[in-house]
């Protein structure tokens, strides 16, 4: 986060229509065992894994004068410890399900907070995802993690009055804000 400071960056903001999310969690939760009950976050990780993998442009760094697209999707997930922040890696994540992801998510965070996660379990994201929505930020510009080209602040989930088909309707939105290395 240090080399950060160096990376001229831009961000871009979108709300998004979260109702179809929340319902399918809501099933989720019910269907799956505790471990595996995704948060809206590991939803999130799992979108950003698909897109990443339709785009890989949009995971391409500059290492010297080359520009590298990398050969997997591995998402950086920011987590909050004692005296700071960790950004644990799911590796492969674009060949994980929303269950698996959420599963992995919960395993690295209680190890990163005990201090016991690998060097290698830190190292090698690709793109990565902060959420401060759980604790009622609406948005946020996150500092990109170099090398990475960006990273997606997920803000929170809240019912507003939108237009849909030309109609004001109350639908659940959220703030995604991606700020990328220019």
């Amino acid at each position: 986060m240090t080399e950060a400071h160096a990376v001229p960056d831009f961000t871009l903001e979108r709300d998004v229509d979260t109702t179809a999310l929340a319902a399918a969690r809501a099933d989720l939760r019910v269907a799956l065992p505790e471990d595996q009950r995704p948060s809206v976050n590991d939803m999130v990780v799992r979108a950003v894994a698909m897109a990443v993998r339709e785009r890989p442009d949009m995971a391409s760094r500059l290492e010297g004068d080359d520009l590298v697209v990398p050969p997997g999707v591995d998402v950086g997930v920011a987590v909050s410890v004692p005296g700071g922040l960790i950004v644990p890696v799911i590796k492969n994540a674009d060949e994980k399900s929303v269950p698996q992801i959420a599963a992995e998510v919960r395993d690295l965070a209680r190890r990163g907070r005990a201090g016991a996660l690998r060097q290698d379990e830190l190292e090698g994201s690709t793109i990565s995802v902060t959420n401060l929505g759980m604790f009622g930020v609406d948005r946020f510009h996150a500092v990109i993690n170099a090398p990475e080209p960006a990273i997606l602040a997920v803000g929170r989930a809240v019912e507003r009055p939108v237009v849909v088909d030309g109609h004001v309707v109350v639908r659940e939105m959220m703030t995604l804000s991606l700020s990328v290395d220019h």
